[in-house]
């Protein structure tokens, strides 16, 4: 196999690298450890880098954000900052919603990112109704136009993961409450029902 290219203090974008990680060293899958012009360190795949996919922690898009509000003059319309929160929370590890977001895997499609990303937002959901929130049609997948609508805030909790309901020694609980009853994260007990397919039983009772 060829030798990892040291990119050790090269800059991509906000970008500058700061070493190999250590765990994620592989011949083709090298994962470097960069800081970001903001001051956010990220790990980031070699490949990512030298093809310029990846030019900044996330903030870049974010300001890409603030430059489209402002372009069409609705930086200050609620609608705008609905778009605005879901870059946020999907982009910007220093989102308190990040790690439910961004950090499993949720991403914004790359329409609605960009200069022309709010742009683009509004054509294809339309303006938000009165008192909606912008909801996901299946919460493990990403925001895009197809997963995307605007649904009521009584709807947008009842969909909620913590809402969602199982049986466990013949009490009704939701997740959040079985997750606190057995002392385990509400999101590593979500992610054993839902994504590993685990019975309840087998959920509270796996072995970190």
């Amino acid at each position: 196999m060829s030798r990892i290219k040291d990119k050790t203090g090269q800059r991509y974008g906000r970008l500058t690298v700061r070493k190999l990680h250590p765990e994620r060293s592989g011949n083709r899958q090298a994962q470097w450890i960069c800081l970001c012009d903001c001051s956010v360190s990220v790990i980031v795949c070699g490949y990512d880098l030298v093809s310029g996919s990846t030019v900044s922690c996330g903030c870049k898009r974010l300001d890409n954000a603030r430059v489209a509000g402002f372009k069409h003059g609705r930086s200050k319309d609620p609608v705008y900052h609905v778009w605005q929160q879901m870059l946020d929370r999907c982009n910007n590890p220093n989102n308190a919603s990040y790690e439910a977001y961004g950090g499993r895997g949720i991403k914004v499609c790359l329409r609605w990112q960009g200069p022309a990303g709010f742009e683009n937002f509004i054509a294809d959901m339309g303006e938000r109704p009165n008192g909606s929130l912008l909801e996901r049609k299946k919460n493990n997948r990403g925001y895009t136009p197809r997963n995307c609508e605007w649904a009521s805030a009584v709807v947008q909790s009842n969909n909620t993961r913590r809402n969602r309901y199982v049986m466990f020694r013949g009490r009704k609980l939701t997740v959040a409450q079985l997750a606190r009853h057995v002392n385990i994260p509400p999101s590593t007990l979500w992610h054993r029902l839902v994504k590993q397919g685990l019975s309840v039983k087998e959920a509270v009772n796996v072995r970190a």
